[in-house]
């Protein structure tokens, strides 16, 4: 029965595969018929069918599939955003409320442009096939690589060309809308980008959102270089033909600037850490903060339970001690099983605060308990 099974999903996937190659190719005739310079439509036929049949981009695929870390244990992506670009870029770029646009023809903001550097994290992780160090996290932030992307597209590794500096570049980039011929082209080609993910076998990829993001913002880079207001058709062909030559091109080559590296060592977190040694340790490490935390959430259990057995009886007083060796269990070992059950363990106690009417109780248990879910998963999977 099982091989049956086996062999009906096989021919299931085989028939879907067969359904997406021949909408690939009806895609491919429907860019054809676009009014399009014949240069740039091949490199577009050319850069889709790279991606179609390329190992490497599944691989960029599965790495955001998987939700495994990509950082080495200590690496956080916060630490990094004081480069001098997010700075800059942060002293121009449209911040949208609640990191919601609330202008959808205007995609250069700022979530995009951090979006955009997530998304240069695992390209580089894809391209070195290890957890990012921090000399990894450098090369990408302290590097000239996303400034030579944003204002260069698809010249981005021509050395002869040198950038100078990126304040007109980012003023003009504020103002960028979408026209409706050029978003309605965009939308074609990421449909066609959606079946290279269906042919790939990873139809609901996590990477559509970053991917989408960071083509969008490299449309709106392209006009603001140009020093148009509203985005052409052209920019978004060169939008393309950037993400193609990046998905296919060795970003390790881009060094960090050992001098903006220098100048960011003593910032202020840095100088309130020497102060306190122990907040150095707490900050730069995340398995060291989750058990920080945890200790004092057992602290939290300890009083409460103690609490029960002094001013209740039978069987508070046995609910009670359950919490107070719950609570101890936090100065005797931590790891991400304890955070799950500390997770469960709050669950329940919003489950009992909303039978008992007290909502906001509830509400704030839950919270807490889908918090310790999430710091579970800091801690290595050796742990």
């Amino acid at each position: 029965m099982g091989n049956l099974i086996e062999d009906i999903n096989d021919e299931t996937k085989a028939r879907t595969q067969v359904i997406f190659v021949k909408n690939f190719g009806e895609k491919i005739e429907e860019l054809r018929s676009l009014s399009l310079v014949d240069n740039d439509l091949d490199d577009l036929i050319e850069g889709f069918t790279f991606l179609k049949d390329s190992d490497y981009y599944a691989a960029l695929l599965k790495a955001y599939d998987l939700k495994e870390g990509i950082y080495e244990s200590g690496v956080t992506r916060n630490k990094f955003f004081n480069s001098p670009l997010i700075n800059l870029a942060g002293n121009y770029l449209y911040k949208p409320s609640f990191t919601i646009n609330l202008h959808p023809l205007k995609d250069g903001n700022l979530p995009k442009f951090w979006s955009m550097h997530q998304f240069f994290e695992y390209l580089y992780h894809i391209n070195t096939n290890n957890p990012l160090n921090m000399e990894d996290m450098e090369n990408i932030y302290y590097s000239d690589l996303v400034s030579r992307v944003i204002s260069l597209l698809d010249d981005f590794n021509n050395d002869k060309v040198k950038i100078g500096p990126l304040d007109e570049f980012f003023k003009n980039l504020k103002e960028v809308k979408w026209k409706k011929e050029s978003k309605a082209i965009y939308k074609k080609m990421r449909g066609i980008l959606w079946i290279t993910h269906e042919l790939n076998n990873y139809p609901w990829t996590m990477l559509v959102g970053d991917e989408s993001d960071f083509i969008r913002f490299l449309c709106f880079c392209s006009a603001a270089v140009d020093g148009r207001v509203f985005v052409s058709v052209e920019d978004v062909v060169r939008a393309y033909r950037t993400y193609f030559k990046l998905i296919k091109f060795d970003i390790t080559v881009f060094k960090a600037d050992s001098e903006i590296v220098e100048s960011l060592k003593v910032n202020n977190r840095d100088m309130l850490a020497e102060r306190f040694p122990k907040l150095r340790e707490y900050l730069d490490d995340p398995v060291k903060m989750v058990s920080y935390w945890l200790k004092g959430l057992g602290i939290i259990f300890i009083v409460f339970g103690v609490l029960l057995m002094a001013f209740f009886k039978y069987p508070f007083f046995l609910i009670g001690l359950l919490i107070v060796f719950t609570g101890a269990l936090s100065f005797l070992f931590v790891n991400r099983w304890l955070c799950v059950l500390y997770g469960f363990f709050m669950a329940g106690a919003s489950v009992f605060a909303l039978m008992n009417g007290l909502n906001i109780q509830s509400l704030l248990s839950i919270l807490v308990s889908l918090m310790l879910f999430n710091k579970a998963w800091k801690f290595p999977k050796n742990e």
